[in-house]
């Protein structure tokens, strides 16, 4: 398996809407930024492309460049068509990862490590484990919980921990992903999570985002950062 990437923590934008800046400011406050943690930012938008994903004009521009200030990385979900351009894109906005959304198959994964060598590398999965491991840093695994953050005309149906623990004993490393609450973060860590996405999480009030990303930030902090399969 490749080396873990250094983040526990993925904040993942909001699928509409302005971001409040503030919410960086929080997460930093609440250390989840440090070293015994860390936290990456993942640029996605339902529909939008990989251009306007990293466009510093665009509506997620902003939020970028106050995490390049505060020294957060920041990755791209795209699509597999979209593979030919995450090397320039990455090298010319600063990116430090990409994820592959839509269960991609293992010919995609294949791809997306020969045309990203120096990138962390992830996927978005849902349901029983797949094959392709071998091939990223980690897999975001999702709805473990009902989401929070709602989609026009999408309705996600939550797998539970079942899967979770699946790919835990397959020797995954997985982020859990969907309805993620600081309760549920630990319940999540003990079925064998590696780290914790959200959206709600990390870019809601930005009072409540301070004290809720610093409680889940705690308990990865208590928790291994190995992941090696399960006896059997």
């Amino acid at each position: 398996m490749r080396p873990p990437p250094p983040f526990r923590l993925l904040a993942i934008t909001p699928p509409s809407g302005a971001v409040d800046l503030e919410v960086v400011d929080r997460w930093v406050a609440a250390g989840a930024a440090t070293a015994a943690v860390g936290l990456a930012v993942l640029l996605r938008e339902p529909g939008a492309r990989l251009a306007a994903l990293v466009d510093p004009r665009g509506r997620l521009g902003p939020l970028a460049a106050r995490c390049r200030e505060r020294g957060i990385g920041l990755l791209v979900s795209l699509g597999a068509d979209e593979l030919p351009a995450i090397a320039e894109a990455a090298g010319a906005h600063g990116l430090v990862g990409a994820q592959l959304r839509g269960d991609p198959s293992l010919a995609q994964l294949t791809d997306l490590a020969a045309r990203a060598p120096g990138l962390i590398r992830g996927r978005s999965c849902h349901g029983a484990p797949q094959t392709g491991d071998a091939l990223v840093d980690y897999t975001c695994l999702a709805p473990i919980f009902p989401p929070q953050t709602s989609q026009r005309g999408v309705d996600k149906i939550a797998v539970g921990l079942d899967p979770l623990l699946a790919w835990r004993a397959a020797g995954a490393r997985i982020f859990a992903l969907g309805g993620i609450t600081p309760a549920r973060a630990g319940a999540s860590v003990a079925a064998g999570a590696f780290g914790i996405a959200g959206i709600g999480l990390f870019f809601g009030d930005p009072r409540r985002v301070e004290e809720d990303v610093a409680t889940v930030a705690s308990a990865l902090a208590r928790s291994p950062d190995d992941v090696r399969p399960l006896p059997r």
